[in-house]
């Protein structure tokens, strides 16, 4: 039995679909007889340029013409279709693309047609022809006989030679739109007899991505369901599509950060389905979700049905976390050919897409505490820093971008988690403690390193409160000092223990200070958090 794509190729320009901005220029040189001596077709898979090709072999030599189109009924027509005919000579570049093989075809067409007024040469994959095979082409092309027709047909146009292209007359063919792809499909099913509901029509359009070939392909293997009628599921089922309805809850998952049900849902969807589709269809899902959110529902690749449902999930991200998303799953596909274990390749993805940092909010935060700094300082209250809030805030992008790279950098994560446990403050000291070192004299040496340790402002050092606790060294200063520190602890660390016996290094927030103050800076405090320091009035 012929395959369905071949069965029904178009044998005329008007049946063909998506390519009318070429066929009626083919039609016309057709017609008003001006051939030119070679054409190149361009373009994605299964967008009609070899069907083109044939049906153009077909019409220049037709005895019988009706409106540009071959008639496909006379002798000359016949001899085409059946391909009994030497005149018209179809061939495979990636089989014949040596400069021997290039000579003896170029032997071969100064010779005129048997039977037909052209003879035509359809060089099918063009691009798969050697620099030697196209330069042993460039003559025949530069001076050819009047009875010679070249086409060639490429899904590279890039890998063809200048001095070709500029030889031919280039025309390039469009992906086909999923409308045209759903009529083709409904009148193949109409004329096989064939139901199907409008839903899994569009799920094949939409799975074909532009190309005819590949729908009918997926038509013809669909159609060996000895069904009456072939819905939606049965598509799902053969191809190993992931429902859209299983995409959603994911999705919702992932948006609401809950890593327990992200993984429940994405188990569903996955079972027993290739983790290069779910992975192509979650992609897809965040390309329709971007689209929704900026009002093109029109280009959306996905039927009507879901217009609501997409419309609303939008309303639940931002543009950027959708861009973002999208960034990570293409990141993750190009890995999945080198991955061993896919499935677990698949989940750390979903545990990615969790992981979003909210940028925007973030920097609302930022903003908003730089204005209630500055509110201060105008107050007459002066902030004792060196630092500028700039500096602050090149510490807070730097955080930021590690933890967007956490996957690659899974070390780093056990030191920031290290860094972030210090940071928080220990609100119930043990009121025993066995022996306080109270003599700030004593940590004369202390200061002295940290004032010549140059990755730390100089006076720092006159704010630190050392104290000596077991084997602990405390050192307490205010926030923004604290977190000048914490880069640099285990430097300080190696550079101080010379001068004092300690085994534990321990970086604290000098909370002293700010219980010993007056009643307008504990309203101040109230106001803003006990993490900023007043320190001078």
């Amino acid at each position: 039995m012929q395959a369905i794509y071949r069965k029904y190729r178009p044998d005329t320009f008007d049946k063909v679909y998506g390519q009318k901005h070429i066929t009626d220029i083919l039609k016309n040189q057709i017609e008003t007889k001006n051939i030119s001596h070679a054409y190149i077709f361009s373009g994605s898979r299964g967008t009609g340029k070899t069907s083109c090709a044939k049906i153009f072999a077909r019409a220049i030599n037709c005895l019988d013409l009706q409106n540009g189109n071959p008639c496909n009924k006379c002798e000359n027509c016949l001899s085409s279709l059946e391909e009994s005919t030497l005149d018209i000579v179809e061939m495979d570049a990636a089989s014949n693309r040596r400069i021997d093989d290039i000579r003896e075809l170029r032997d071969k067409v100064i010779y005129p047609p048997t039977k037909l007024k052209y003879k035509v040469y359809i060089i099918d994959e063009a691009h798969m022809i050697t620099n030697e095979g196209f330069n042993a082409l460039l003559k025949i092309m530069e001076e050819p006989p009047k009875h010679l027709v070249f086409i060639l047909a490429t899904t590279e146009i890039d890998k063809i030679p200048q001095t070709i292209l500029s030889r031919c007359q280039r025309y390039e063919f469009k992906m086909i739109n999923s409308k045209d792809i759903s009529d083709n499909i409904k009148y193949i099913l109409n004329d096989l007899s064939r139901k199907m509901d409008e839903d899994a029509i569009e799920l094949i359009a939409n799975k074909a991505d532009g190309a005819m070939r590949d729908a009918l392909s997926i038509l013809d293997q669909v159609l060996s369901i000895e069904k009456e009628n072939i819905t939606k599921q049965d598509i799902n089922d053969i191809l190993g599509i992931v429902d859209n309805k299983g995409i959603f809850k994911l999705v919702n998952s992932i948006i609401k950060k809950d890593a327990t049900e992200v993984l429940g849902n994405l188990y569903t969807i996955s079972h027993n389905k290739p983790v290069e589709n779910v992975m192509d269809e979650l992609l897809n899902h965040f390309r329709n979700l971007l689209l929704s959110k900026n009002g093109l529902e029109k280009i959306r690749q996905n039927n009507t049905q879901y217009n609501d449902d997409y419309n609303a999930q939008s309303e639940l991200i931002t543009n950027r976390q959708i861009v973002e998303s999208m960034s990570i799953i293409i990141e993750h596909q190009k890995k999945l050919k080198q991955a061993d274990n896919q499935k677990a390749l698949l989940e750390i993805l979903v545990m990615r897409l969790i992981d979003y940092i909210d940028y925007d909010d973030l920097i609302a935060r930022v903003n908003t505490l730089e204005d209630k700094l500055n509110n201060i300082e105008q107050n007459g209250i002066k902030i004792n820093s060196t630092q500028k809030l700039s500096e602050f805030d090149e510490k807070i992008d730097k955080k930021i971008e590690i933890s967007q790279k956490s996957s690659k950098k899974e070390a780093k994560q056990d030191e920031l988690s290290d860094k972030n446990d210090i940071i928080k403050i220990d609100e119930k000291i043990d009121d025993k403690v066995e022996e306080v070192v109270k003599n700030e004299d004593s940590f004369g040496k202390l200061r002295e390193v940290l004032r010549e340790f140059d990755k730390i402002p100089k006076e720092l050092a006159d704010d630190i409160n050392a104290s000596l606790e077991n084997d602990r060294l405390i050192l307490k200063t205010n926030q923004l000092y604290l977190y000048t520190l914490l880069p640099h602890k285990k430097v300080i660390e190696q550079l101080l223990k010379p001068h004092y016996d300690f085994k534990v290094l321990d970086l604290q927030i000098d909370n002293e200070k700010e219980e010993k103050g007056n009643e307008s800076v504990k309203k101040l405090q109230n106001l803003f958090g006990k993490n900023v320091q007043i320190i001078e009035k």
